[in-house]
């Protein structure tokens, strides 16, 4: 039975024998707290027994005390041949080729194995595993979770994800005018404000529309350039970027326009194509609009109406077929106010705006973010480094002004500077974040309620993309659809954009 139930039977009895008042109300708040308590346990178990990945859970004495039934189903092993043995005892009996819940109940570390597990039928299955800790609220351990991938079911989810409109975006050849070019940051994430800015940037992709990508600096607009280029009828054409702030005021007109031979002191004496002429055919963005010299913003304004370009001390027009990206971290509106930015080239750039919001606006890509360049940065620089989740807890509490390129260089900086195969304090991140008065009591590892909701959301999170709507999420977890709701709320989760329930 649930040790929930249990305590619920016990104080059900225990109420019967209760005499006075005070005994009795005692006794029913607890009963009605264990009963939320237990609702709550339903929930999450219906939840993770519809998980596709193999679960099992630990107690603090290494005993297993659950399975759901992809586990069961993945190694063919039954509840009862493993429920109440200790991981050492499956060791022994030949079912695990080896464990590691014992270094993580000791360490109160995650730890990550490859190894196998031997079925009824004597086959070997592969499989890597996650062991997580799950601490109370004193940073006692209470319950090593467990998790199993299969190998082979993740390089078909990688292919998965690499093909159709999931497609990771391919590397692009671009010359970058102003700078040295190493392409935006791929796409990560999967919280709904990031699906929709994906879901305009996909259907705008197959057209030849003027696009305007706004945010703050560093939240990956450059990505989503890369993104929409990489679907685009043009994608195997040139692709130019342009950062408007990177080429000097007086050069820039040559830069983009380009010039005839003799047409300026010191100009190259055979001429030069400008910025828009290498990208004819494909796609030119320019990037930091925003900054834009004002007298040139009437010369490019007339680029985009006429579709033809003039190199400065030139007489025949160039005609153009061209598609234009502008991006920008500047408040364009506030500009026009001010006088710095024209309102004509504003309408003309801004044809699909799409905005590509701060990291602090979607948290929960948080830790898939900071995997991706963990996992990058561990290659790179030929480390390996594990980070706990009370560092998980601290870059998820950030607010992150810089965004991801910040997120990027703080883990870079930790892949670097750490000294053991485990970062083993905090102080070093929250000496490079700047929050060195940063409360440690609040960044130990997540209690097991924390760790149920968190993997709760992110359970229903995912299920409500990838089926539509409400009930067919529900449906999809085995949960009544109210349950669904519920949890929506509770967890500020945004509904679907379109649902698509009957």
């Amino acid at each position: 039975m649930n040790p929930t139930a249990e305590k619920l039977q016990k104080l059900s009895a225990d109420l019967k024998d209760a005499r006075t008042d005070a005994q009795i109300g005692k006794i029913r708040r607890e009963l009605d707290r264990l009963a939320g308590q237990l609702e709550s346990e339903l929930d999450f178990r219906a939840i993770v027994d519809s998980s596709n990945d193999g679960i099992y859970v630990v107690d603090r004495d290494a005993v297993i005390r659950y399975i759901n039934p992809a586990y069961a189903k993945y190694t063919k092993l039954q509840p009862e041949q493993v429920l109440g043995k200790t991981s050492m005892q499956l060791v022994e009996e030949g079912i695990f080729s080896e464990v590691a819940t014992p270094k993580v109940l000791d360490s109160k570390r995650t730890h990550i194995l490859m190894g196998y597990v031997r079925t009824v039928d004597n086959q070997d299955i592969y499989g890597y595993c996650i062991i997580r800790p799950v601490l109370d609220e004193n940073g006692e351990l209470r319950y090593a979770v467990v998790t199993l991938y299969d190998p082979d079911r993740l390089r078909a989810r990688y292919s998965e994800f690499n093909s159709g409109d999931n497609a990771v975006v391919p590397p692009i050849r671009v010359r970058e005018a102003g700078g040295v070019d190493e392409g935006g940051e791929p796409v990560i994430g999967s919280s709904m404000e990031l699906k929709h800015t994906y879901d305009i940037a996909r259907r705008v992709a197959e057209t030849d529309a003027t696009v305007l990508i706004y945010g703050e600096s560093g939240v990956g607009k450059e990505g989503v350039a890369d993104y929409i280029c990489a679907r685009s009828p043009r994608r195997d054409k040139a692709f130019v970027k342009v950062n408007c702030t990177a080429i000097p005021p007086n050069l820039l007109e040559s830069e983009l326009f380009g010039y005839e031979r003799g047409a300026f002191t010191g100009a190259n004496s055979k001429g030069k194509a400008g910025l828009f002429e290498l990208a004819n055919g494909g796609t030119i963005l320019l990037d930091e609009i925003g900054d834009l010299p004002i007298d040139l913003q009437a010369k490019l304004l007339r680029v985009l109406q006429q579709r033809v370009v003039l190199r400065i001390g030139g007489t025949t027009p160039i005609k153009l077929d061209v598609r234009i990206i502008a991006s920008t971290n500047a408040d364009l509106q506030k500009k026009i106010a001010e006088h710095q930015f024209r309102e004509d080239l504003y309408y003309r750039l801004s044809t699909i705006p799409i905005h590509v919001p701060p990291l602090r606006d979607r948290k929960e890509d948080i830790p898939q973010l900071v995997q991706y360049y963990l996992d990058f940065f561990c290659q790179h620089h030929h480390r390996y480094i594990q980070l706990s989740d009370a560092h998980m807890t601290v870059l998820q509490r950030y607010d992150w002004p810089g965004n991801i390129r910040q997120l990027r260089n703080v883990i870079e900086y930790l892949v670097v500077c750490a000294d053991d195969e485990y970062v083993t304090s905090i102080k070093p991140l929250l000496k490079v974040l700047g929050v060195e008065g940063f409360s440690t009591e609040n960044t130990i590892c997540p209690s097991l309620e924390e760790s149920m909701s968190s993997y709760e959301k992110s359970l229903i999170i995912q299920a409500l993309s990838q089926n539509g709507g409400v009930r067919r999420a529900a449906k999809a977890l085995g949960v009544d659809p109210a349950t669904i709701s519920r949890k929506m709320k509770k967890y500020n989760i945004a509904p679907p954009q379109k649902e698509t329930d009957g």
